[in-house]
C-alpha cells in the first residue's frame, strides 16, 4: 500500500488502492496523489513534501525534477515544481478551520501559463485536473493581490539580505552589521529594503507584497553572513536566489555578498561568479558605498535623512561653546562617559538653555555614541535581558484521546491511566510578547520623564523639535518591532507545536494498538488458563471448593467481563461451590446424628 503525507499539514494519508486523489482526515483538504507507486518514488515524494512544508523551496524542487528524470508522465511531480516555484505554503485559516495556500515566491508569470503547469493538466485525469485548476485559480488571484499591492510600493534602491536571529531567538551579529550598513545608506539618499524597518509596521502575510516590489525594483542586493549557515538559512536563501533568477533576466542588477569571520570558498555554490567582500576589511562599509554609488546613479538623488546628531541646527554659539559641544560628542563617540558629560556641563554653564547639551547629557548618562544614535543598543542597555512567559499554544484532543480509551482500553491489562500517560504533551512554549509590551511602557515613561531630554526639547529651536519627534517616533518603532517580532515568533512556534502534535498523535496512536494487542493476547492466555484450572478443580491434591472459588473470581474481574461466556463461568463456579457446601454441612448434620446415635447406644447398655 502506498503510504504518503497531506500536502498541507503533513498528516499520514489513508489511501486506496488505485486512487489518485483523497481527503487528508487531519486538515480534511482534498488533495492530488502520485499515481506511479514505485517505492523508491514514494520516497521521494515524501521528502520533497517535507521540505516544502519547511518553506526549503529549492531543494524541494531538486527533488521533483530528480522525480521526473524516473517518469516524465508524473502530474503530482510538475504539480510539486509549481507549489516550490511559486513558494507555496497551505495555513490554517482560523475563521474556517481550512488550509488556504500563502505566496512566498511571488512573480509576474501566471500559473495558469507555466510549462509545468500544463504538463501536469497534460498527465493528469480528470479528478487530479479538476483540483489543479481549482487550486491554480487559487494561487493566480493572491498573486494579483501581492503584484496590486506591491505596485504601491516606491522602488527601491538596495536590498539588504541577512539572517535576523539565530537559532535560539537572540539578534545575530548580521543583524548589527545590516543596521549600521542601513543607516549609512540612507544617509547617502538611496532607499534601502532593511527589513527590520520596512516590514516593522506589516504582519507575516503582508510581507511578501514588500519584498516581491523590492526585489524586482532594488538595483543591488547585499547578502550579508558572519556563518556558512546564515547564507543557506530558508528564508535569506529565498531572497537571494530569486534575486539571482532576476540578475538573468536583468543584466544591470549586482549581487554583492558579504562575510566575515568565516572563508571565502564558504560561500554557496551560487556566489561562486560574483566579487564578494570582507566585511572584516578596514574602511568595508565606505568601500561598499561607493561602489554602490557607481552602480546607481540617480538623476536627482534625495537628500540625506541622517540620524539625530547631538550639534544639528543649533543657534549660533560662541566658538568656545562649539568647540566644547565637539568635545562632546568626540567623547560619546570614543566611550568616554564622564569626560563627555563634563564637556556638555560646561556648555550648560556657558548656556543654560543649549537643547544640544542636555540631549548630549542623556546620551552620556545612557552610554550612548552621540553622532549616530543607535536605538536598538540603547533599548538593550535600558531592558536587559528579557523574561519570558510560559504559554499554551493549544488545548490537547481530548476527544481524540477519549474516543482511543474507548476503543483501546482494557482494564488490569491496558488501564485508561495507562493510555492517558502515553498522550501526555507539552503544548506550552516561552513567550517574550507580555514583557516586551511591559518594557515598552517602562522606557517611554522613562523617556517623557528624564530630565535632560524634558528641558532638551523645552529649549530646542523648531528643527531640533522635528529632530527629537523623530528620534522618538524611532524608539517607539523598534519597540513595536520587537514586539511583532516577537508575536510572529509565538505564531511560528504555535505551528510548529501543532505540526508535532499531529505527527506526536499518530506516533502514540499506532503504539496504543501496539500495546492493544499485546494486552488482548495476554488476556486471552490468561481466560483459557482460567478455564483450565476450572476444568481440572480439586484433581492435583488442592480444596475442590478453593479452586472454584478462585475460578468464580478470576472470571468476574473486569478484565474477563468483555468475554461473553466468563459471566457464564462464574455462575456455574458459584452452583458447584454452593452444592459442594450443601454437600459439607449435609455430611456434618449426618456426622452429627451418627455420633448422636452412638452415645444413647453406649448410655443404654452401660
Amino acid at each position: 500500500m502506498a503510504m504518503y503525507r497531506c500536502k498541507m499539514c503533513g498528516g499520514d494519508l489513508k489511501i486506496q488502492d488505485g486512487a489518485t486523489s483523497c481527503v487528508c482526515e487531519f486538515c480534511g483538504t482534498q488533495q492530488t496523489l502520485p499515481t506511479n507507486q514505485n517505492e523508491n518514488l514514494q520516497g521521494l515524494f515524501n521528502r520533497a513534501n517535507v521540505l516544502r512544508i519547511k518553506s526549503e523551496f529549492d531543494k524541494a524542487a531538486d527533488i521533483y525534477e530528480k522525480i521526473l528524470q524516473e517518469d516524465q508522465t508524473e502530474a503530482e511531480a510538475y504539480w510539486g515544481l509549481i507549489l516550490c516555484k511559486y513558494g507555496i505554503e497551505y495555513v490554517e485559516d482560523p475563521a474556517i478551520y481550512k488550509r488556504i495556500p500563502t505566496c512566498h515566491r511571488a512573480s509576474y508569470e501566471a500559473v495558469t501559463t507555466d510549462e509545468d503547469y500544463k504538463n501536469a493538466l497534460k498527465y493528469a485525469d480528470a479528478v487530479q485536473r479538476e483540483i489543479y485548476e481549482t487550486d491554480a485559480a487559487k494561487i493566480e488571484e493572491i498573486q494579483k493581490g501581492i503584484i496590486a499591492i506591491s505596485q504601491k510600493e516606491s522602488p527601491y534602491d538596495v536590498f539588504i539580505c541577512y539572517k535576523e536571529t539565530d537559532n535560539s531567538g537572540n539578534r545575530t551579529q548580521d543583524s548589527v552589521i545590516a543596521n549600521d550598513i542601513y543607516y549609512q545608506l540612507k544617509n547617502e539618499g538611496f532607499k534601502v529594503f532593511y527589513a527590520a524597518i520596512s516590514l516593522e509596521d506589516k504582519l507575516g502575510l503582508e510581507y511578501e507584497p514588500v519584498i516581491f516590489s523590492a526585489l524586482n525594483t532594488a538595483k543591488v542586493m547585499l547578502v550579508l553572513g558572519t556563518k556558512p549557515e546564515y547564507f543557506n538559512a530558508v528564508w535569506v536563501k529565498n531572497e537571494w536566489s530569486r534575486f539571482l533568477k532576476i540578475m538573468k533576466k536583468d543584466r544591470t542588477r549586482l549581487m554583492i555578498p558579504c562575510y566575515k569571520d568565516m572563508d571565502l570558498y564558504e560561500l554557496p555554490e551560487e556566489f561562486a561568479h560574483l566579487q564578494a567582500q570582507n566585511m572584516e576589511k578596514i574602511g568595508f562599509i565606505n568601500d561598499l558605498v561607493r561602489g554602490i554609488k557607481k552602480v546607481i546613479r540617480k538623476d536627482q538623488p534625495q537628500p540625506a535623512v541622517k540620524p539625530m546628531p547631538v550639534a544639528a541646527a543649533a543657534p549660533v554659539y560662541t566658538s568656545n561653546v562649539n568647540a566644547l559641544l565637539k568635545r562632546g560628542n568626540m567623547a560619546l563617540e570614543d566611550g568616554e562617559w564622564e569626560k563627555a558629560d563634563d564637556f556638555f556641563e560646561q556648555v550648560l554653564n556657558q548656556d543654560a538653555e543649549c537643547a544640544q547639551a542636555y540631549f548630549g547629557k542623556f546620551l552620556a548618562a545612557n552610554k550612548q555614541p552621540g553622532r549616530n544614535v543607535m536605538i536598538d543598543p540603547l533599548i538593550d542597555n535600558f531592558c536587559g535581558d528579557i523574561e519570558k512567559e510560559t504559554v499554551e499554544a493549544f488545548p490537547l484532543d481530548e476527544d481524540h484521546i477519549q474516543k482511543i480509551i474507548h476503543k483501546f482500553s482494557i482494564p488490569e491489562y491496558l488501564p485508561e491511566k495507562t493510555i492517558i500517560d502515553y498522550y501526555h504533551f507539552s503544548s506550552h512554549y516561552q513567550s517574550e510578547v507580555k514583557y516586551l509590551k511591559e518594557q515598552r511602557f517602562q522606557l517611554l515613561t522613562y523617556l517623557a520623564a528624564d530630565k535632560f531630554l524634558i528641558r532638551a526639547k523645552k529649549y530646542a529651536n523648531e528643527k531640533e523639535k522635528e529632530l527629537f519627534k523623530n528620534w522618538m517616533n524611532s524608539v517607539e518603532n523598534a519597540m513595536d518591532h520587537r514586539i511583532i517580532q516577537a508575536l510572529e515568533e509565538d505564531q511560528q512556534k504555535e505551528e510548529e507545536l501543532k505540526k508535532s502534535y499531529v505527527f506526536f498523535l499518530k506516533e502514540k496512536d499506532y503504539q496504543i494498538q501496539k500495546l492493544w494487542q499485546q494486552a488482548s493476547i495476554k488476556r486471552e492466555q490468561d481466560y483459557q488458563k482460567i478455564i483450565r484450572d476450572m476444568r481440572s478443580a480439586g484433581s492435583k491434591g488442592s480444596s475442590l471448593k478453593s479452586d472454584l472459588y478462585r475460578a468464580k473470581m478470576n472470571f468476574s474481574t473486569p478484565g474477563m467481563k468483555d468475554y461473553k461466556e466468563a459471566a457464564k463461568y462464574a455462575e456455574l463456579c458459584k452452583i458447584q461451590i454452593s452444592r459442594f457446601e450443601s454437600y459439607e454441612r449435609r455430611k456434618i448434620e449426618e456426622s452429627k446424628i451418627e455420633n448422636q446415635l452412638s452415645e444413647e447406644i453406649r448410655h443404654r447398655f452401660h
